[in-house]
């Protein structure tokens, strides 16, 4: 497996982390997923990382 890194961040292992809470969010308390309102959440379902360039600020995801 590749692991990508930017900077000190380890994009593989928050993508997981992700994916995680993305399965976690739909098992616990089923709704909606939108292709609108929750791209990066359905794209995860599939496996897809989808890269934006914008000014807003990073978030992280850490399992709980």
């Amino acid at each position: 497996m590749t692991i990508l890194s930017f900077r000190t961040s380890n994009i593989t292992k928050g993508f997981h982390e992700f994916l995680h809470y993305v399965k976690t969010i739909i098992d616990e308390e089923p709704r909606l997923l939108t292709y609108e309102s929750h791209v990066q959440h359905v794209l995860a379902l599939s496996s897809i990382l989808l890269l934006k360039n914008h000014a807003a600020p990073i978030v992280t995801f850490t399992s709980s």
